[in-house]
């Protein structure tokens, strides 16, 4: 993942990814046209306009 964020700014088609539980999602600031998504370990935060990843939280997961 962080190879194609790297050189094309956004998420490789087909890339595994879920939403946050609603718990975390409400204690996010909201943006508009954007939504976060937990990939791997990390939460990442995406444009859904043009799906490119505007933030990345690393390893926020891994216990």
């Amino acid at each position: 993942m962080q190879k194609q964020l790297d050189e094309k700014g956004s998420l490789p088609p087909g890339l595994a990814k879920r939403d946050l539980p609603d718990d975390l999602q409400s204690s996010l600031p909201r943006r508009a046209n954007s939504r976060f998504v937990i990939v791997d370990d990390d939460v990442v935060l995406i444009d859904t306009l043009t799906n490119k990843a505007l933030d990345i939280l690393k390893n926020v997961l891994k216990k």
